[in-house]
């Protein structure tokens, strides 16, 4: 007689029901305390937004109290980055001099990072402060920033103290190898059916995706193409998310589907388009529903872009786990803690690169990316109102204004429930099913409904 395990991930608590167990798990509060840490580092440390608290939060973002004073012309300050042109993820050294009495004392003269067209001083992306060179008092230095393709080129701007709002100096451009058709971000994703698979990734380009796959490296003789999609700053609930200082565009957000594959077998695919693909990458399609065939997959939650030895170490387990012969990897919510600092979204998902594009990145939704207090109407769960917030909750604004809009568009989980919300599928023995802590679970809510069917159709024989 087969044997049925019932996986129900939400973003707490856990239950067993009727003889079939029921895991509903939550990872420790670990995001939320490392999202607010200060890293230092010294000039020959580079600076990576993969540090949560390099990309700082609103509560530690420098105050623009007064309007930038744009003193270059006469300021005889000079700011260069190298290399001008660079790879997604690596180095950039800043350097600068001929800067005339130089804070040495807080609050320090400032260096910061824009990636935006045209941003002004309050939309930086990172920023250290001079102290942070040993040579700072002489007027000059220098400083290691680790970048990533956000679709466009950057520069870097120095700042004088005081008001922090002093424009002394702006760097040269720094582009990306690629530029915007770059294919990054890639992941993958289960669909319900075995003989599919979900490719997605990220460009700045709307160029017609495509995928090319084979069942060996040398030989990607099938190919698929999808659609693209993406979303604007209004389809945010509230801020800070919809602060254009807080907003970066996401760039093109591709989905191609695979179909008519093989069950239990590997795969070796690239993506892109006619400008730019990625390299070759390989995946293993799902067992069919009630095969016998033992398997393992990687479930955690919480994760963000905590300090190291924090998210960055449990990429590296997880990128191991998987090349090791885990089947696909489960997060269920909390997944980049950007609390509206919409550059978090990139980087997080550059950092889960490596592994969600071998095997698929499967996500539940927690508090971090739903809870809200407005903007209910662009809610992309369509469940009404301002989300859930009963008497005996706590349910809040904990989102910061993104209200489910980034994962709702930049992954595609199965089709069979409420988008990235609440969904279901099988491998092998086990049935999944995926629900949401954040909305509505009482009795006659459409989720409670849902789940109810959703049980009601697993094959226990």
């Amino acid at each position: 007689m087969k044997t049925t395990l019932k996986f129900c991930i939400t973003a707490n608590a856990s239950l067993f029901i009727g003889g079939i167990i029921y895991f509903c798990l939550q990872g420790t509060p670990y995001g939320d305390s490392a999202v607010s840490r200060r890293i230092r580092h010294g000039a020959g440390q580079a600076r990576s937004l993969l540090a949560s608290g390099v990309v700082h939060v609103a509560a530690s973002r420098l105050s623009f109290s007064e309007p930038v004073r744009d003193l270059r012309d006469v300021s005889g300050a000079s700011l260069r980055a190298e290399p001008w042109l660079t790879d997604n993820g690596t180095t950039v050294t800043v350097s600068w001099e001929n800067i005339h009495s130089p804070s040495i004392s807080q609050p320090f003269d400032w260096v910061g990072l824009y990636c935006t067209s045209g941003a002004d001083g309050r939309a930086y992306l990172d920023y250290s402060f001079i102290s942070e060179s040993p040579t700072h008092a002489e007027g000059r230095g220098s400083l290691k920033f680790v970048l990533y393709n956000l679709r466009t080129d950057c520069e870097f701007r120095y700042y004088q103290n005081s008001t922090l709002t002093t424009l002394l100096a702006v760097s040269n451009k720094v582009n990306f190898r690629g530029g915007k058709s770059r294919p990054l971000r890639g992941h993958l994703a289960l669909t319900e059916d075995p003989t599919q698979m979900r490719v997605s990734w990220t460009t700045g380009s709307s160029t017609r995706p495509v995928v090319y796959y084979g069942l060996s490296r040398d030989n990607l003789t099938l190919s698929a193409t999808g659609t693209s999609k993406t979303y604007t700053i209004s389809d945010l609930c509230g801020p800070p998310a919809n602060d254009s200082s807080f907003f970066v565009d996401p760039g093109s957000l591709h989905d191609v589907l695979l179909t008519n594959l093989k069950p239990k077998t590997m795969y070796y695919y690239k993506y892109g388009s006619g400008v730019s693909f990625s390299e070759v990458k390989n995946f293993t399609t799902a067992v069919v529903a009630g095969d016998t065939t033992r398997f393992k997959f990687i479930m955690y939650g919480d994760m963000g872009l905590s300090s190291p030895p924090g998210a960055e170490t449990t990429a590296q387990l997880v990128l191991n786990e998987v090349l090791g012969g885990a089947a696909f990897v489960m997060h269920q919510g909390d997944l980049s803690y950007a609390l509206g600092r919409a550059v978090k979204w990139d980087t997080w998902m550059n950092l889960i690169e490596p592994y969600a594009s071998l095997a698929p990145y499967m996500i539940g939704i927690g508090n971090h990316e739903y809870d809200h207090e407005v903007g209910g109407s662009k809610d992309p769960s369509h469940t009404g109102g301002e989300g859930f917030h009963p008497e005996w909750g706590n349910f809040g604004y904990d989102s910061a204004g993104e209200c489910g809009v980034p994962p709702f568009y930049r992954f595609h989980m199965p089709d069979n429930g409420n988008s990235v919300f609440w969904y279901s599928f099988d491998y092998g023995l086990v049935h999944f099913t995926v629900i949401s802590t954040e909305h509505d679970f009482t009795p006659g809510s459409p989720m409670y409904s849902w789940i109810e069917k959703d049980f009601q159709s697993v094959n226990r024989n």
